[in-house]
């Protein structure tokens, strides 16, 4: 790289940088008819340096206010009997290994195992139970159904909280609370409209509307609507901080990405970004308050999902994460080298500096720096040279030498049978060994005529006539090691 590169490379990061922080850069004519690629990410530079940055208060308000929205939802949705049953329902699931643990619970809770998993799941099914019993217990009706009673706290009693804590207790993940929200809804119309049709029957009918419609056990209606309520607007707080978070420190994922990227990465700029997001994203998903402040907290899962992506899709085959760390590691050291005495370095002295054996190192340096296309031409100065890929060894292909000796085989095979066997005991000898393309037409219509022991005979008679030929010995030069006759392959 020249001189002019590297000041054309050195003003380009200087006008990202100005762009991210804010500052307005107005681009030459020549440079607005760059690549479209260039312009988008240019353009993303000077979106998120118009947002003001977060400070530690800031960044606490909105994480506290987040949480809050979360727990919100939790609680109102962890109340109702049709989101607890669906929630126990997904960690049976799980814990019987028929969906991924993690699709389900928090990391925390999964690494506890799938016997704890299902041990909490049937601790929450058992809170369930006791919530419906004292439902049942409470008062029979259409007053109860309606769920006026629910707001002077009658139905939302011990067992329904009860039920609520074994509920939190799962560690469900936001999925799970979202298909929760989904049965709650369902749940509402359903008892809705058998609130609506028991409210005209007459004295004791009602006893039996109920359990005949199959809404016993199920949530009062008052009860839903406030839950779902709640959860709602729970959900939109949440919603509303989590944006925030995420694009006031959209700035921190460019910066880290600027560390990071290297050209030969195999992944580009735009993209070595877009992951840096995804690790954003989970970091407000996780991030505690108390745990100090949030751009330390989101360093790490920014970092972790680079590396992830850097590791994944980088390269068209995948290299384990350790060999990476090394192949980074030898490259520094090898740099390093070359600055300071203009020559590449042995494995040996490339060893003794990271501190492992001098065969690391060699079988590091067998690990291609990229990957080749088997249809890239063999020699780059000439369109019709041969590809990589027809270099390659066919493993299905057949073999040459024994595609010869298979067709000398059937040569001289054919003439010993000419020569020792008339017609019918040739085709009598090929239809029994699988050779009917060897056989002669007019001894098949004369096979065709004979019993089924007559071509018997007649074949043990071919037989002894070839065992007592003297060319039967031309064969056995086309015997392999294992005494069997070459394929007769056509």
């Amino acid at each position: 790289m020249g001189p002019e590169d590297a000041a054309e490379s050195d003003l380009r990061e200087l006008v990202s940088d100005l762009q991210v922080a804010g500052v307005s850069v107005t681009a030459s004519e020549e440079d607005r008819q760059g690549p479209s690629g260039a312009s988008v990410v240019s353009l993303y530079f000077r979106d998120i340096g118009r947002k003001d940055l977060l400070g530690s208060g800031g960044e606490w308000r909105l994480a506290r206010f987040f949480r809050s929205g979360v727990r919100r939802r939790v609680r109102a949705l962890s109340r109702t009997v049709a989101g607890a049953r669906v929630g126990v329902a997904a960690v049976r699931a799980a814990a019987a290994g028929e969906c991924p643990v993690h699709a389900v619970v928090s990391d925390e809770v999964g690494k506890q195992g799938r016997s704890a998993l299902k041990a909490a799941a049937e601790r929450a099914q058992a809170a369930i139970e006791d919530c419906v019993r004292a439902d049942e217990a409470t008062v029979d009706t259409v007053r109860f159904w309606r769920g006026k009673e629910a707001a002077n706290g009658l139905v939302c009693g011990r067992a329904r909280v009860r039920m609520s804590h074994a509920i939190q207790g799962l560690g469900l993940c936001s999925a799970v609370f979202d298909q929760m929200a989904d049965a709650a809804g369902r749940e509402l119309s359903r008892v809705a409209v058998v609130v609506q049709d028991a409210e005209g029957a007459r004295g004791g009918r009602w006893s039996r509307v109920v359990p005949r419609r199959g809404v016993a056990g199920a949530d009062p209606a008052g009860l839903l609507v406030a839950a779902i309520d709640r959860a709602v607007s729970g959900e939109r707080d949440s919603d509303q901080a989590r944006e925030q978070l995420i694009e006031l420190n959209l700035r921190l994922v460019v910066s880290f990405a600027k560390r990071m990227y290297r050209p030969d990465f195999g992944v580009s700029f735009p993209d070595l970004i877009q992951e840096g997001n995804v690790g954003l994203m989970k970091a407000v998903e996780r991030f505690d308050p108390a745990q100090g402040r949030f751009t330390t907290y989101a360093a790490w899962w920014i970092r972790q999902s680079m590396r992830k992506a850097v590791t994944d899709t980088g390269r068209m085959v995948r290299i384990p994460v350790h060999v990476q760390e090394r192949l980074a590691d030898a490259a520094a050291v090898e740099s390093e080298a070359v600055r300071a005495s203009g020559e590449r370095p042995a494995p040996a002295e490339v060893a003794e500096r990271m501190g492992v054996d001098a065969a690391v190192v060699e079988r590091l340096r067998l690990v291609p720096r990229q990957s080749v296309s088997v249809d890239a031409p063999v020699w780059m100065d000439d369109d019709e040279s041969e590809t990589w890929g027809s270099r390659l060894a066919d493993p299905d292909a057949p073999d040459p030498e024994a595609q010869v000796r298979g067709r000398e085989f059937r040569t001289a095979l054919v003439g010993l049978m000419k020569a020792e066997l008339q017609r019918v005991e040739q085709a009598a000898l090929c239809r029994r060994f699988g050779l009917t393309d060897l056989a002669d037409p007019a001894g098949e219509r004369s096979l065709r005529r004979m019993s089924r022991d007559r071509v018997r005979r007649t074949e043990m008679r071919a037989l002894r006539k070839m065992q007592a030929s003297a060319r039967v010995e031309s064969l056995r030069g086309f015997l392999g090691a294992d005494g069997a006759f070459a394929a007769v392959g056509g």
